[in-house]
C-alpha cells in the first residue's frame, strides 16, 4: 500500500501520536459537499457521496455536522472535527501553489487557499482525516515549484490532520462517490487507525481498476462492449458534460465553455478512463 509524506519530520511527529484516536472519547466530521457552486458545473455524486457518507459515519458513532458552505463558517469548524471531508471541486494555481484552492461558495471573493490552510495550526489537536474529493488537490503545475512540495494535501497535513486523501489531477464526480464509499467502509470495518485509510483507498483503487481490466479484456471478443467503458452519464447529461471536479470558470450560455482555454492537464482519454490512478494517502 503506498502512502506519502511531505517531509521525515512530518513522519516522525505523526508516529508519536499512534493510537491517538482510538483513546478519543468523542468524534465529529466536518461535511462540506459542493454540488451547485456558482461559476462551476454541476457535481450530482457529490451530494450522493455525503449522503451515502451520513449513513456509514452514523454506524461508526461519529456525529457530524454540515455549515455554511462559505469559508469563514469552514474555518470556523476546523479546530473542532476529527473528520473533514470535502466534496466538490479543487483548483490549482499554476502560478503560484500557495494560491491553489477549495472550491466553496464565496470562491470569487474569498478562497480557502493552501496559504490559509498552513496558517491554522492544529497540532495540538491532531485531526484525524482530510478527506479531499476534489481534482488535483495534491497537485503541483509549475515544473520549477515541483520540489517546494506545496499543494492543498501537504497543506493540511502540514496543519495537523494525520491522514490526508486527496488526488493528483483530474477525478470523476462519479468515481470520487465510490471510491469514497469503500474507504470508509474499510475505516468502518477496522476502526479509525493508521493503517485503516490507506488500507481502504487501498481496496477502492484495486477494486475500480480490477473491474476496468475486466471490461477492457470484455471489450476485445465483444466490440460493442468498448461503449460502455466510460461511466454512465446522467440523465440530460451530455458526454462534453460527463463532469470533473476540476474548479474552472464557466462561461457562455449553459456553462459549457471553459476560462482562458484552460486545459485539462494534458490527459489522455485512456488516461482519463482509468479512474482509480489519481488518489493518494499522506500519513503513516
Amino acid at each position: 500500500m503506498s502512502s506519502y509524506a511531505s517531509s521525515v519530520k512530518g513522519i516522525l511527529s505523526r508516529r508519536r501520536l499512534r493510537g491517538l484516536a482510538q483513546g478519543d472519547i468523542c468524534h465529529k466530521a466536518l461535511l462540506v459537499r459542493m454540488q451547485d457552486t456558482p461559476g462551476q458545473r454541476s457535481l450530482p455524486f457529490a451530494f450522493r457521496e455525503v449522503e451515502s457518507l451520513k449513513g456509514l459515519l452514523k454506524t461508526m458513532s461519529i456525529s457530524f455536522v454540515e455549515p455554511g458552505r462559505r469559508k469563514p463558517e469552514v474555518l470556523s469548524c476546523l479546530p473542532d472535527c476529527t473528520i473533514f471531508h470535502f466534496a466538490g471541486h479543487g483548483h490549482t494555481d499554476e502560478a503560484d501553489p500557495l494560491q491553489s484552492y477549495l472550491v466553496l461558495e464565496d470562491w470569487a471573493d474569498d478562497r480557502l487557499t493552501v496559504a490559509d490552510m498552513l496558517a491554522l495550526q492544529l497540532r495540538n489537536k491532531a485531526p484525524f482525516l482530510a478527506y479531499l474529493s476534489a481534482c488535483g488537490t495534491g497537485q503541483i503545475k509549475e515544473d520549477a515549484l515541483v520540489d517546494e512540495n506545496i499543494h492543498l494535501v501537504s497543506a493540511f497535513q502540514s496543519t495537523g490532520f494525520r491522514h490526508v486523501v486527496g488526488t493528483l489531477w483530474e477525478v470523476q464526480d462519479n468515481s470520487c462517490s465510490e471510491i469514497s464509499s469503500i474507504t470508509y467502509e474499510t475505516m468502518r470495518e477496522c476502526g479509525l487507525t493508521d493503517a485503516s485509510v490507506c488500507l481502504g483507498l487501498h481496496r477502492a483503487s484495486r477494486m475500480l481498476r480490477d473491474r476496468w481490466v475486466g471490461e477492457r479484456e470484455a471489450a476485445r471478443t465483444a466490440p460493442k462492449a468498448a461503449q460502455m467503458l466510460q461511466a454512465p452519464l446522467l440523465e440530460g447529461q451530455t458526454e462534453e458534460e460527463e463532469t470533473a471536479r476540476d474548479g474552472k470558470l464557466l462561461v457562455g450560455t449553459g456553462g459549457k465553455g471553459k476560462e482562458g482555454g484552460e486545459n485539462d492537464g494534458g490527459l489522455s482519454r485512456a488516461d482519463r478512463e482509468m479512474f482509480w490512478t489519481p488518489y493518494i494517502h499522506f500519513g503513516v
